[in-house]
């Protein structure tokens, strides 16, 4: 299903009532027991405002005018190929930039890992904020 919905032609969109039939199919098939159609329609809601945001954002993005002369820190995750070409690209505007690799991937390099802590919490991945205190003492950030 999800494969036929990113073919759909622009002008499917507006059809309200096609749309209305998808997302009703897509809510039954995630429903579960504890999920309401109210709650589920704010989520689609909410997300696509958010998508249309990054979409407008993105569209206003260009490529720097000059290259920015100094430290930088590009944080690249070893399990989503998907980015890797960001070192490429990022290569071209920051003149002194240094390239971590940490594991996990682009998606979960913040969120709450599958361990937990002696008090029973999630605990929090520690390599990204290692990685950046790192590059922020050997850039004389914190005085040193």
């Amino acid at each position: 299903e999800v494969a036929a919905f990113t073919e759909r032609p622009a002008a499917w969109w507006t059809h309200t009532e096609d749309v209305e039939d998808f997302l009703m199919r897509a809510f039954w098939e995630i429903k579960g027991s504890v999920l309401q159609y109210s709650d589920f329609a704010k989520c689609i809601q909410e997300n696509a405002y958010v998508l249309q945001r990054m979409h407008k954002l993105e569209g206003n993005l260009r490529e720097p005018e000059r290259v920015f002369d100094g430290p930088c820190l590009l944080v690249t995750s070893a399990d989503s190929p998907e980015f890797q070409d960001v070192r490429e690209v990022n290569s071209k505007f920051c003149s002194e930039m240094e390239v971590v690799e940490l594991p996990g991937t682009h998606y979960s390099l913040c969120q709450r890992g599958n361990t937990t802590s002696e008090a029973g919490v999630p605990a929090v991945p520690t390599a990204l904020p290692q990685a950046i205190s790192e590059f922020l003492l050997r850039e004389g950030f914190f005085g040193v």
